[in-house]
């Protein structure tokens, strides 16, 4: 499948679930809201933080089934455990290249 054909199936399926859909080639994350997500989860899920608050996580995935996965499981993030989760999906390199930067961060 071509790069454009699976761009315009990600956008497609993003505006199914009602997610918003992130292009951006080049994302700042802070070292300290990657860390929020333990590597065995952000690598098995494929999920990056963007944002971790006290009421609220966004979290940026890949594939819509592990988004499904982490909306329905949000005492994997911890207290309080009412917090809202919401997705925000994107291209797989990104979240290549974001795990690989959790990674380089700090193993845990």
């Amino acid at each position: 499948m071509t790069k454009p054909v699976r761009d315009a199936i990600d956008r497609t399926i993003a505006r199914a679930f009602q997610w918003p859909f992130l292009e951006a080639t080049h994302i700042i994350i802070s070292c300290g809201t990657l860390l929020k997500v333990g590597l065995d989860l952000a690598t098995v899920k494929r999920c990056v933080p963007l944002a971790w608050q006290k009421k609220r996580v966004v979290l940026l995935v890949d594939d819509p089934l592990n988004g499904v996965f982490l909306l329905s499981n949000p005492q994997l993030f911890g207290p309080p455990y009412n917090r809202k989760v919401e997705i925000v999906m994107t291209h797989p390199e990104i979240i290549d290249v974001l795990l690989e930067k959790r990674r380089s961060v700090v193993k845990g």
